[in-house]
């Protein structure tokens, strides 16, 4: 609804405060002329998404859904911080929070009293902010379980291990992908200690010079994202990153890669393994493909030779229920 204007409850003059007594979930998509939302309350309103339009109708909608609990926002034109700081202010029953393509926002919140909004937090996705400097302010959400950040070019600062991150106890899903400009350190390695979830890369410092990891027991799931900064031909350079208590791994995207025979053979639990867009790829870890549940093997020309009916990995791999190449 590219012409749309003004959204009214007005009837003759009055404005009927229960035309949407029983909404629960409302979706905005692409009216970007959208200036005006003239609605007295939303009390039932749990969901909202606003995708293509001007901030004026997310400012407008929070003041009369403060009873919101899940927020998606995407392209939101104007959206500085002053105006993100209004709409937290009145959703202090969020709980779920996703906003990509964001072009002005340089902190999330950039005090203790400002983050106070966001104490119920307990999921965060943020993906596209040109602008975003630090993510410091996480130490604030004690209670959040999934945090994403990705794609965020002027990122410079981040509560690394060691730091405030083994502190978000209740954090289990993490994600941290294509920082081009983040010089991440890890030093000791001290990871949240619930972290089942775990995908990262693409920083700027490879992933050689990181050091061994202190990931918790209860770590399941690694993405390992390569990125344009990665150098590494063999993972037995990488082995500190990969405890045992892995289930499923997935690499990808590591284009000077040849070996992973030596680097994964003490993962004895994997049972998922993933190998993507890794030209390079000459072998696999052998040993391990019997107990495979799942293979997948995409953008990796001389691994798929090898997979496919008559290549030399096939009496193996034939036998994985699910194979993917």
């Amino acid at each position: 609804m590219l012409s749309w204007g003004v959204w009214s409850a007005d009837n003759n003059g009055v404005v009927d405060a229960a035309v949407f007594p029983c909404l629960k979930e409302l979706i905005i998509l692409f009216c970007p002329n959208l200036v005006e939302v003239s609605l007295e309350k939303l009390p039932l309103l749990r969901v909202m998404t606003v995708k293509g339009c001007g901030h004026g109708v997310l400012t407008s909608l929070v003041h009369v859904a403060s009873s919101l609990t899940k927020l998606i926002l995407d392209d939101i034109l104007g959206l500085t911080h002053e105006v993100w700081g209004g709409v937290m202010k009145y959703l202090r029953e969020v709980k779920e929070v996703r906003i990509e393509c964001c072009s002005e926002i340089r902190y999330l919140w950039e005090s203790e009293a400002e983050a106070g909004g966001g104490q119920k937090l307990k999921s965060l996705s943020i993906r596209d902010w040109k602008k975003l400097k630090s993510m410091n302010e996480l130490k604030f959400f004690i209670h959040l379980t999934s945090f994403r950040i990705d794609e965020c070019p002027s990122l410079d600062s981040f509560p690394f291990p060691n730091q405030e991150l083994p502190n978000l106890a209740s954090l289990t899903h993490l994600e941290i992908k294509n920082y081009t400009s983040l010089d991440a350190s890890f030093p000791g390695g001290l990871w949240p200690p619930k972290l089942c979830s775990l995908t990262i890369g693409g920083l700027k410092k490879p992933m050689s010079e990181w050091g061994p990891q202190s990931f918790p027991t209860s770590l399941g799931y690694l993405h390992l994202y390569g990125g344009p900064y990665e150098d590494v031909t063999d993972f037995i350079r990488l082995s500190g990153l990969f405890p045992s208590s892995l289930t499923s791994l997935r690499i990808e995207r590591f284009e000077k890669l040849e070996s992973v025979s030596t680097g994964l053979q003490h993962l004895t639990s994997l049972q998922h393994l993933s190998i993507v867009k890794c030209p390079k790829m000459m072998d696999l870890p052998e040993k391990l493909l019997p107990s495979l549940l799942s293979l997948e093997i995409t953008e990796s020309p001389n691994l798929k030779t090898k997979i496919n009916i008559g290549g030399s990995y096939w009496p193996v791999v034939s036998l994985i229920p699910y194979l993917w190449g």
